[in-house]
C-alpha cells in the first residue's frame, strides 16, 4: 500500500480514535490506511500537546502550498522551461542549471513529462529533443560545424566525377551537389603553381586512351591534359 495523506475527514476519525486510546496499529486497521500514514501524520502534523485536526490540516495545507510541485505549475516557470527547450538545452542541462543556480532540486523526468504533455496537445518541444543515437541527428551537427565540406575536391575515376555534375544535379540541386574536379582540370590549374623541374624528362611519345563517358560529356578534357603534359616539356 503506497503512501498517501489523510483527508480532512479522517483526521477528524483519528482525533476522535486517538481520544479512545487505541493504538495506532488499531486506528490504521479501522480506517482502512497503513499503520506507518497514521504514525507520520501525528508526527508531522501533531502538536506537543496533542493532536488537533483542525491544526493538523492547516499545516498539511501550509506545506503542500509551499512545496515546490506547486511552483511547478506557474506558468511563468513552464514558459521559462519551454525556452529552453527550444534552445536544444536537454532536460538534465536545465535540472542540472537550476540546482546550481536557484538551488531548486528538480528531476529531469519532470521535463520529460511537461515535453510529453506538450506534444499530446500538438506541440512541438518533443522535436528540439537531442538525439545522439540517430544518424539524422549525428548529420545535422556536421553539416551545421562544416565537417565533410572539402573544398577543391578532385576525383580521379571521370565517371564517378562526372556523375556528379550530371546525375546528381537532376537528382538534387545544383547548389547541393559539391563541386568536383578532374584530375587534368586541376593540375591544369595548378601549372603555374609547379616549382621548375630540375629534371630532365625523355620524351617516349605517349598516348592518350580517353575514357568514354569522359569523351562523350567532357570534350575539353584532352586539351587539359595536354597543358599538363606540356608543362613537363612532354608532347602528348
Amino acid at each position: 500500500m503506497g503512501y498517501r495523506q489523510l483527508t480532512q475527514i479522517q483526521r477528524y476519525q483519528s482525533f476522535a480514535y486517538l481520544e479512545t486510546g487505541i493504538s495506532q496499529r488499531q486506528i490504521a486497521k479501522a480506517m482502512g490506511v497503513h499503520s506507518s500514514i497514521i504514525s507520520r501524520e501525528i508526527k508531522r502534523n501533531g502538536l506537543t500537546s496533542g493532536y488537533a485536526p483542525e491544526q493538523a490540516q492547516s499545516t498539511s495545507d501550509q506545506r503542500c502550498s509551499n512545496a515546490w510541485k506547486m511552483m511547478k505549475r506557474l506558468s511563468s516557470l513552464i514558459r521559462w522551461v519551454d525556452g529552453q527547450l527550444m534552445d536544444e538545452w536537454s532536460p538534465q542541462q536545465i535540472s542540472g542549471f537550476m540546482a546550481k543556480t536557484n538551488r531548486i532540486c528538480v528531476s529531469h523526468q519532470w521535463f520529460y513529462a511537461l515535453i510529453w504533455d506538450d506534444k499530446k496537445h500538438g506541440g512541438e518541444l518533443w522535436k528540439r529533443l537531442r538525439l545522439p543515437c540517430q544518424r539524422r541527428y549525428q548529420r545535422q551537427l556536421a553539416k551545421n560545424a562544416g565537417f565533410g565540406k572539402i573544398p577543391h575536391r578532385v576525383g580521379i575515376d571521370p565517371a564517378m566525377t562526372l556523375t556528379y555534375r550530371q546525375e546528381y544535379v537532376k537528382a538534387i540541386s545544383n547548389e547541393a551537389v559539391p563541386d568536383v574536379r578532374m584530375l587534368q582540370e586541376w593540375l591544369a590549374t595548378r601549372i603555374n603553381t609547379l616549382p621548375p623541374s630540375q629534371l630532365t624528362l625523355t620524351d617516349p611519345g605517349f598516348k592518350l586512351l580517353s575514357h568514354c563517358t569522359e569523351k562523350a560529356n567532357a570534350p575539353g578534357s584532352p586539351s587539359a591534359w595536354l597543358q599538363v603534359f606540356a608543362a613537363f616539356g612532354l608532347e602528348l
